[in-house]
């Protein structure tokens, strides 16, 4: 079975484009409403990274959206929902093979001093670097991930050893190579149905975002039901940048969902 994904239809009856849809809002004001049980994007500090993969049932021929109801697929689950599974955890550093939680380093030598207090008249230290090691790094901010690169680091402290004195003194240093990583999962297909103008039934998720903002209120005239307005807002009803809201590039997508279109040569 062969399944292609269409991004961004040109032909769909009821999408409506603008020149929103290639840029940013130039104002911070929610211009069109947030998507119906959307959750702002969460900023987390010093929490795991997450990224979720969303199934999605594969869609026949023909393709018919009237834009009526909303046929998108939110994509806003969250850890314990009852549809969401954990199925890998991508750590950013590893030696050996092992990636432990409290693993932190120094990017930059370390040290061992002696100090020789024998003679009080002339006290000497001696400085030597603390051994090194190789740690394999990527990056764990965005999936997805790279693969590992590798890194010399050091132990994140310093030792001070006195002649005569059994103790040392060990004196951490803020470390700047530290542990991350990032939780993927699946999210399960939506189990919904909705049935076509031919009557026959088809899933109801036929697009794989959730950018465009489906709505009847926006156009003029439009041929169909509703449209899939491209407003150039993300799904909070807010612009992608809040920070910078004239920001010019391209925003929103409408994407399909897998169709599949293993026909035989002599079907038109």
């Amino acid at each position: 079975m062969m399944f292609r994904s269409i991004r961004i239809p040109g032909l769909l009856l009821g999408l409506l484009v603008g020149p929103a849809a290639f840029s940013q809002a130039e104002r911070v004001v929610p211009v069109s409403q947030a998507r119906p049980d959307t959750h702002k994007d969460i900023r987390k500090s010093g929490a795991a990274n997450e990224h979720f993969i969303y199934a999605n049932t594969t869609q026949e021929i023909p393709v018919i959206d009237d834009f009526s109801i909303d046929r998108m697929r939110h994509l806003n689950s969250v850890a314990g929902d009852p549809d969401v599974t954990l199925i890998e955890t991508l750590y950013a550093l590893e030696v050996g093979g092992v990636s432990t939680w409290d693993m932190a380093y120094s990017s930059d030598s370390t040290f061992h001093f002696t100090v020789d207090v024998s003679d009080p008249g002339n006290v000497v230290t001696t400085r030597v670097a603390n051994p090194s090691e190789w740690v394999n790094v990527r990056i764990v901010s965005a999936y997805p991930v790279p693969a590992f690169t590798a890194m010399e680091v050091w132990p994140p402290y310093n030792i001070t050893d006195t002649i005569g004195d059994p103790d040392q003194d060990i004196v951490p240093i803020s470390p700047d190579v530290l542990q991350d990583s990032m939780l993927v999962y699946d999210v399960d297909a939506d189990p919904r149905t909705y049935i076509n103008p031919d009557n026959s039934v088809r899933p109801l998720i036929l697009w794989a975002d959730d950018d465009a903002y489906i709505n009847g209120g926006f156009p003029v005239d439009p041929p169909t039901v509703g449209v899939a307005t491209l407003d150039g807002m993300d799904r909070t009803g807010f612009p992608y940048l809040p920070d910078a809201p004239n920001t010019q590039g391209i925003a929103d997508r409408l994407t399909s969902v897998p169709i599949n279109l293993f026909y035989p040569a002599s079907d038109s």
